[in-house]
């Protein structure tokens, strides 16, 4: 594990922010949870049995998500 890694609780809380940021919807962390359980996040579990996201595909999800949201809005 990482330092930088995140659960998926703190992913949505990073997610949110950029969200916010740009003025759209924010996500419930259940839904960041769904996207970890069906591998559209990828993961791995930790020594201590938590699902974790490594810090490099959190930020390329976060990205991919933020500019998939906007182009939705704008539709």
């Amino acid at each position: 594990m990482e330092a930088n890694d995140m659960t998926g609780y703190k992913l949505a809380k990073e997610v949110n922010k950029v969200l916010e940021m740009e003025g759209l919807a924010m996500i419930k962390p259940q839904m960041v949870y769904n996207y970890i359980n069906n591998n559209l996040i990828p993961s791995y579990v930790s020594e201590t049995g938590q699902m974790l996201v490594k810090h490099e595909d959190a930020m390329k999800w976060i990205k991919k998500y933020s500019e998939a949201k906007k182009a939705r809005q704008k539709a």
